[in-house]
């Protein structure tokens, strides 16, 4: 069954291990918790511990770059719409 209290060691393999640059999900499999409840932990105690947040993740690469960080997602509406209909040609043959 999953620990619900963090001791002294299991902070600092936490931090070790984050600072290696070891996944979220790795260091749950090694604390023997779930990858939310370490996320958790990360977010209410960062600036605590003195750890950074890690890249953003943009179509699958991880990426500091604002400027692709600003155009990931969606396109806006109206932003180069398809117009072309893609059902059956409307046309007549002549």
């Amino acid at each position: 069954m999953p620990q619900s209290t963090w001791t002294k060691e299991d902070v600092d393999t936490l931090v070790k291990l984050w600072k290696e640059g070891v996944s979220s999900n790795k260091i749950a499999v090694i604390l023997e918790r779930r990858p939310s409840a370490i996320t958790q932990f990360l977010c209410r105690n960062r600036d605590k511990l003195g750890l950074e947040k890690r890249t953003e993740r943009v179509g699958g690469r991880t990426t500091k770059d604002p400027f692709e960080i600003q155009w990931s997602g969606p396109v806006p509406l109206g932003h180069w719409m398809i117009t072309k209909p893609w059902g059956g040609s409307n046309a007549k043959a002549s």
